[in-house]
């Protein structure tokens, strides 16, 4: 029980390590976090920031790999989550949880692996961690509501980045560390480059990811299912719940229908696959107006437009003018009519707007 104890114990070195590799991490992630959302924004592609998801679980890996102790994956990321909440994370205090899941996966499958082989270890184990990000959204926020396709497409992604950008990513760097002498650790065999077995691996998952991102792009071209269908204008039911999240906490469901007075009327084409749909009106809520009696005083940078399905653009605050719209579909709920935008912005179904 002695040798137990001991060999779980942490030296204050090991604590220097963890802290300051933690709070580096934390910091770094919550810029990660808003740079996914641009580049979702930017690229039109729903949840494209999980491109990006093993950039936040490579300090984690770092930390493993150098204090080599069972547990400090899982108090690493409880720390991560700590500093990327007090950072500004988009998350709120629910990045807390994430971050915490992100390290007790990826330590599930590192340890196991690690004595088998250590590339295999670090590579399951920056996917597996990267894949909690999701696994926990899903659970707290039902981000994908019942579309377990998309759910599934979005996790291929995860688990590909997690095993690049944190797993043999986080290899590469930690064997720099020991070759330069920065690190004192048993010496390991010399890899052959490019062409050793983990080299091969990374370039394959690489490849493999460009192709899935590809037919992604394709696939998802069209929100909420790929429907060519324009968004309604008026119905004869005007009523759309819509539920709005601000960064403050001040969350509050609205019903368009009681703010008719102030809908204006756009005149847009939609652009889709095949061309560009004939130019005709939309009439609806300025997106600004939620943003105004939401935030009134506050100065959002980013919102979020979420569909009933789990499709997500990102708009930027600053861009938002009259030309972005919420339009009553007659189905309780309300479309984003998005004037001069891709086909891909104009979200079908939106149940939830984030402002951040």
């Amino acid at each position: 029980m002695v040798i137990s104890m001991a060999r779980y114990y942490f030296s204050t070195r090991d604590l220097l390590f963890i802290a300051i590799l933690s709070c580096l991490g934390g910091v770094a992630s919550t810029y990660v976090g808003y740079l996914a959302s641009t580049f979702g924004g930017l690229t039109g592609i729903p949840f494209a920031g999980q491109f990006l998801s093993g950039l936040h679980i490579f300090w984690i890996m770092l930390i493993m790999a150098i204090v080599d102790k069972k547990g400090s994956g899982a108090l690493a990321g409880l720390l991560k989550g700590f500093v990327e909440f007090v950072s500004g994370s988009h998350l709120g205090a629910g990045v807390l949880l994430v971050s915490l899941a992100e390290g007790i996966f990826a330590e599930l499958g590192f340890w196991p692996l690690k004595r088998l082989n250590k590339t295999i270890g670090f590579i399951v184990a920056g996917a597996l961690g990267s894949w909690a990000n999701i696994l926990i959204n899903q659970l707290l926020y039902n981000r994908f509501g019942g579309n377990y396709y998309l759910l599934g497409t979005v996790s291929v992604f995860s688990l590909l980045s997690g095993a690049i950008f944190a797993g043999y990513m986080g290899l590469g760097i930690y064997r720099l560390l020991v070759d330069s002498g920065a690190l004192k650790k048993p010496a390991e065999p010399k890899k052959s480059g490019i062409f050793s077995v983990p080299g091969m691996v990374a370039i394959v998952l690489i490849a493999f990811l460009a192709v899935l991102a590809g037919a992604y792009c394709v696939s998802l071209a069209q929100p909420s299912g790929g429907s060519t269908a324009p968004p309604a204008t008026n119905g004869t039911d005007m009523h759309a719940k819509l539920y709005v999240e601000c960064a403050t906490g001040d969350n509050n469901t609205y019903d368009l229908a009681d703010y008719a007075s102030r809908f204006i009327t756009v005149y847009a084409a939609k652009e889709t696959r095949s061309g560009v749909e004939p130019a005709r009106n939309y009439t609806g809520l300025p997106l600004s107006a939620i943003v105004e009696m939401q935030c009134a005083g506050g100065n959002p940078g980013h919102i979020d437009v979420i569909a009933s399905d789990g499709y997500q653009q990102t708009f930027s605050a600053s861009e938002v003018n009259d030309g972005i719209i919420l339009v009553p579909n007659g189905k309780g709920l309300c479309d984003v009519v998005a004037k001069g935008r891709p086909g891909s912005m104009w979200v079908r179904d939106v149940v939830k707007i984030k402002l951040y």
